[in-house]
């Protein structure tokens, strides 16, 4: 049996499928303005709060340029002849042996140990007079496997130019004496750390030529390995004489004057926006779900009213269980 007039069922489907206009979202986001504005100052206060009490962050930098003692030495000769040309060696295998030296963690866990920089790092875990860790502040004290990791992503930073050789070494701390002094002794540290591998390298190498030159007696390769032993022992003097055997100073670092971060002011109108999205998102989900259970509660009166008028259920509310008045669940399903 089906009605001929539409019911008021159908009507609530049609109205189910309109879509929603923006002037009906412009009202009412502007009706619930004041809660919207209420969300955003919540979050914009939390945020300036956290904001201002984190210390102030300062970053000093070092400008410094690559250098390679030795430009040009002797190599084999197309022709075959070890004599006939000098080999091209530097003071390192590769020229990219000091910049990923600097970059990598290996030597930040040589800085960090040799500056005992630990307790630095992790100050709020550490107890200065009772030199020892805070066991309430942390399940676990903080290791060098903990201090690598955060000096490496957070304190220490390198960019560099393979075009023309300049690196820039940025330390950021909250103390900017500290961050220049930091900045200083990596650079130190690093021509230092290269220089005595550099010199070990040369001098291994150079008790190894003349082992191998007393063991031959051929006068081709007797000159190869002299002026290979050549090379090397010039590479012993400049490792023990060369003061910049990694890199230059073009730049070197200063006290910072004003700290590059928290930026207070950003994180507050981020902040704020933030909290006016989530409020308007919080509002609106309210206003569907308010629509969405008038509807239902429409429907089910629409359903008891053809019921009592026909005696019989409605073919169009067959398909709906979500419509069963005493089903909680059924209704969160629909939302």
């Amino acid at each position: 049996m089906s009605p001929q007039n539409p019911s008021p069922l159908s009507h609530w489907r049609a109205s189910e499928d309109e879509g929603v206009s923006f002037w009906e979202i412009w009202e009412a986001a502007w009706a619930a303005k004041w809660s919207i504005a209420a969300f955003a100052l919540l979050f914009g206060a939390v945020a300036a709060t956290w904001s201002f009490l984190q210390p102030d962050w300062y970053q000093a930098r070092a400008v410094l340029l690559a250098v390679d003692p030795i430009q040009a030495q002797p190599t084999i000769s197309p022709s075959g002849d070890p004599a006939a040309a000098p080999l091209s060696r530097g003071l390192f295998a590769t020229p990219q042996v000091p910049l990923l030296t600097l970059r990598s963690e290996r030597f930040a866990e040589q800085f960090i140990e040799q500056h005992e920089l630990l307790p630095v790092l992790f100050a709020e875990f550490w107890d200065v007079s009772a030199r020892r860790w805070i066991s309430e502040a942390r399940a676990e004290a903080p290791d060098l496997r903990d201090a690598v990791s955060f000096f490496t992503s957070d304190v220490l930073a390198v960019d560099s130019d393979p075009r023309s050789g300049v690196t820039t070494l940025s330390v950021t701390w909250t103390d900017p004496v500290l961050a220049r002094e930091w900045a200083d002794a990596l650079v130190k540290d690093l021509n230092d750390t290269l220089r005595a591998q550099a010199l070990a390298d040369a001098e291994r190498n150079v008790e190894h030529l003349k082992s191998q030159s007393k063991q031959t007696g051929a006068a081709t390769v007797q000159q190869a390995l002299a002026r290979l032993l050549e090379v090397e022992l010039q590479r012993v003097m400049l490792a023990k004489v060369q003061p910049d055997v990694a890199f230059a100073v073009l730049d070197p670092a200063r006290t910072p004057k004003d700290p590059i971060g928290p930026q207070r002011l950003k994180i507050t109108l981020i902040a704020l926006a933030g909290g006016a999205l989530i409020g308007a998102m919080v509002v609106f989900l309210r206003r569907s779900a308010a629509l969405r259970r008038e509807q239902l509660e429409a429907a089910i009166a629409a359903q008891h009213e053809y019921e009592d008028e026909h005696g019989e259920p409605h073919e169009e509310v067959q398909p709906l269980p979500a419509l069963r008045p005493a089903s909680r669940s059924g209704i969160s399903s629909v939302l």
